[in-house]
């Protein structure tokens, strides 16, 4: 009886010492982005073509942006006028004078992310004063804008 009140009391005192723990590991993790091998993007949208009615003297000629790029750059767009300013017509024997209001036109980004469905817009104004379309014969005229976009810092 001696051992078997023993062996009770033993497993009895082996449970009062056994304190049960339950703990909980916390930690943490960094996670990081390599965006290192990653290019920036960038779309400029321009219309194929802008027509001008006869006798108008301003037309403004819509363009959209749209990117992703790194933190702190943009898009820079900027547009000239070809053809030294001059529409010529089919046979190179007629001229309309023409400018962009302003001269040069460039517009820059504001952000380095634009979604395709937000895309930033802006215009350049194509002038033809009432004397140029008074000293013109009628014809159909053609010149160039030329579009041209560099990444910049904003």
């Amino acid at each position: 009886m001696k051992k078997v009140l023993s062996l009770a009391l033993a497993i009895v005192l082996m449970f009062t010492i056994c304190v049960p723990v339950f703990a909980e590991y916390v930690g943490s993790t960094p996670v990081r982005v390599d965006g290192s091998t990653v290019g920036a993007s960038f779309t400029v949208t321009i219309p194929a073509t802008a027509t001008i009615t006869w006798g108008q003297t301003e037309k403004a000629v819509e363009y959209s942006v749209y990117s992703q790029l790194a933190t702190g750059k943009g898009v820079k767009v900027t547009v000239n006028a070809d053809t030294d300013g001059k529409m010529k017509n089919a046979a190179n024997t007629a001229f309309l004078e023409y400018s962009l209001k302003n001269g040069t036109t460039q517009y820059t980004t504001t952000k380095s992310v634009i979604l395709p469905e937000n895309a930033e817009k802006s215009s350049v104004v194509v002038q033809i004063p009432t004397a140029n379309w008074d000293k013109a014969s009628i014809d159909n005229y053609i010149g160039t804008l030329t579009f041209s976009a560099e990444l910049t810092n904003i």
